[in-house]
């Protein structure tokens, strides 16, 4: 099982079709989508950062407007997604949006977290490996 987190950025407020959700009025700022593979997770990672694609997964949708600036990807022996889910929400600033973004598999609120401003993500990081 992989799991990855994906920054991207929305350089102006955006009213964007996202699948099931609806038409979602997103903020400008920092966007990060933390999902997961059974395999094949760099073909995974490398599709959510192509803007040429069909529309199949939430993060699609936003995909089409956000820039992708960066990756963190992670091989475990159990599921990790949820945990970065929640790691995330719980940092400073961060905000759980738009609820159910990425989370249709599980009972968590979302799996996009905003941020309005860019995130130290290096706090992240260390909080997944302490």
């Amino acid at each position: 099982m992989a799991a990855y987190a994906l920054a991207m950025l929305l350089d102006a407020e955006a009213h964007i079709r996202t699948g099931s959700l609806g038409i979602i009025q997103y903020p400008r700022g920092c966007y990060v989508y933390v999902g997961s593979a059974v395999r094949g997770m760099a073909s995974r990672v490398s599709r959510h950062m192509r803007r040429d694609k069909p529309l199949r997964w939430h993060v699609d949708y936003l995909t089409q407007r956000a820039q992708a600036v960066a990756a963190l990807c992670d091989v475990a022996d159990r599921a990790q997604e949820c945990e970065w889910a929640r790691l995330l929400a719980c940092m400073e600033g961060a905000e759980v949006f738009p609820p159910g973004f990425g989370s249709s598999d599980c009972r968590c609120p979302g799996h996009l977290i905003y941020f309005p401003q860019r995130p130290p993500l290096a706090e992240f990081v260390q909080a997944l490996y302490a």
